[in-house]
């Protein structure tokens, strides 16, 4: 699953660089970056957790409800708007 995000944000990344590939507004481009990012971020984490600790199963993937926060604080440090969009 790491992997698919990661392979998400590259094309998002190909696409910011190429604009006129994609009809995708840059605000959007970037929205969608940052939450790709953050679940690469804490899919890895989840990853190394897992891990270090074989006794904790499946249960280092609930981190997987903080990819709402882990993106808007990825989107603070992307360039553009700041705002967050639902």
């Amino acid at each position: 699953m790491a992997l698919v995000g990661l392979m998400s944000a590259l094309q998002r990344t190909w696409l910011l660089r190429h604009p006129e590939l994609g009809s995708a507004y840059r605000d959007q481009v970037l929205h969608g970056l940052a939450a790709d990012l953050a679940m690469v971020l804490l899919f890895g984490v989840a990853l190394l957790i897992a891990l270090t600790v074989p006794g904790v199963s499946y249960f280092p993937m609930f981190l997987m409800f903080l990819v709402g926060p882990a993106e808007r604080l990825i989107r603070r440090a992307l360039p553009g708007k700041a705002e967050h969009r639902p």
